[in-house]
């Protein structure tokens, strides 16, 4: 816990970092609050315990309501009074709750001594690392029925189940857990000081991840993207990428810290999602205006990613469930294409673009069906021609 806290306290710039841990069978909570310096280590510990309560701190309340919790201003917060968190200069906050078996068991809280807005993607990342330490928690819970006192051994990249990289800026593997070590084979010594994109990326890919790395060390911004990893052996596995960019006190780019998930094979299209819909659903309606008519005068960029799509007939919405998910060839601002394993049997479909939570859905007709070879199999690639967006 205090690993994950020091790093969401150097990624978000934070001046205090803080953990809260349920003691005393429930009744009480233990908060620790304190300052982390250049190696992540803690300085300036400050430690209370009360009893457990939803009014008298942030962390008895972000458990109570089992959400994350955010606060611009701790002296006219009306939800709760901390006092312990006033008493040490702090005016913003985020807190992350953590629940085992939807049971409390603890907090991830950082700390501003300055205002400081928390945007949906600070919310979310944080979020992440708080399931990673659940994740990790619960299952040393369930192997040794956790100990109250004990004391993790390791480090949390070490911990979590889900790969975590870590790359300088320029893209440069310094640190590797466990996790990525087994799925991708690779030890750390070999890696190394090599390039992510040479090393993991399949060549196809490789200018659209160097793009995004890019970017990210240019924005700052936490971006979440899907890929081909490339193991030792050769195989490719798809995963999902959460890309976060930790800075330093002058706000210069320090590393880039990958948290990746291995995501399942697509799901191929078998025809069931043309049956008939149902009376109930919903008529599809443009949120936004139709797009040009004209087919992809846009210009085309390379999108080598997998998607969801789903078939629309008669301008009835299609269900969540009759969602599957594809891999694309390109897209534009007119249209997007990608691979189906047999010839479409529908004429209207809808795309659903993004990595949940945020997800943009737009409706589309099938303009263009060209056989084509995909990893030496024959395919069929689809043309969509954009026709608005729609909220589902």
């Amino acid at each position: 816990m205090q690993d994950a806290v020091a790093l969401l306290a150097k990624i978000f710039g934070a001046d205090l970092g803080g953990i809260g841990r349920v003691v005393d069978g429930g009744k009480e909570l233990m908060q620790t609050v304190s300052a982390t310096n250049h190696q992540g280590a803690a300085a300036n510990r400050r430690v209370q315990q009360s009893i457990l309560s939803p009014e008298n701190s942030m962390a008895g309340y972000a458990l109570d309501v089992a959400s994350p919790l955010v606060a611009s201003d701790l002296v006219d917060e009306q939800r709760f009074c901390d006092l312990f968190l006033r008493k040490l200069g702090v005016q913003s906050a985020l807190t992350v709750p953590l629940h085992i078996n939807a049971e409390p068991f603890g907090t991830l809280g950082i700390y501003c001594k300055r205002p400081r807005q928390f945007s949906s993607d600070d919310i979310g990342f944080a979020e992440t690392i708080a399931h990673l330490v659940t994740a990790s928690a619960g299952r040393i819970q369930a192997e040794e029925e956790l100990r109250e006192q004990r004391e993790f051994a390791s480090t949390m990249m070490e911990l979590v189940d889900s790969m975590v990289l870590i790359l300088d800026v320029e893209g440069r593997v310094t640190k590797m857990n466990p996790a990525c070590r087994q799925v991708t084979g690779f030890a750390i010594e070999v890696v190394r000081e090599k390039l992510f994109c040479d090393v993991f990326v399949v060549p196809e890919e490789i200018d659209n991840v160097h793009g995004v790395l890019r970017r990210a060390v240019r924005d700052r911004e936490p971006i979440a993207i899907e890929s081909q990893l490339l193991t030792k052996n050769g195989t490719k596995r798809r995963v999902s990428w959460s890309l976060k960019v930790t800075c330093d006190e002058a706000n210069n780019p320090q590393s880039i810290v990958l948290t990746g998930t291995e995501l399942p094979g697509d799901a191929a299209w078998d025809g069931a999602a043309g049956k008939e819909p149902g009376e109930a659903r919903r008529q599809f309606q443009p949120v936004d205006g139709p797009a040009d008519d004209e087919r992809r005068t846009s210009p085309r960029c390379t999108y080598r990613y997998s998607q969801s799509v789903a078939p629309m007939y008669d301008r009835v919405l299609p269900s969540p469930d009759e969602f599957f998910k594809v891999t694309c060839e390109d897209i534009s601002a007119g249209g997007i294409s990608f691979y189906l394993d047999q010839a479409p049997k529908f004429e209207s479909l809808v795309v659903a673009l993004g990595t949940p939570p945020k997800v943009t859905y737009f409706a589309a007709d099938v303009v263009r069906i060209v056989e084509k070879e995909l990893d030496g199999r024959k395919m069929h690639l689809v043309g969509c021609r954009f026709t608005g967006r729609i909220s589902l």
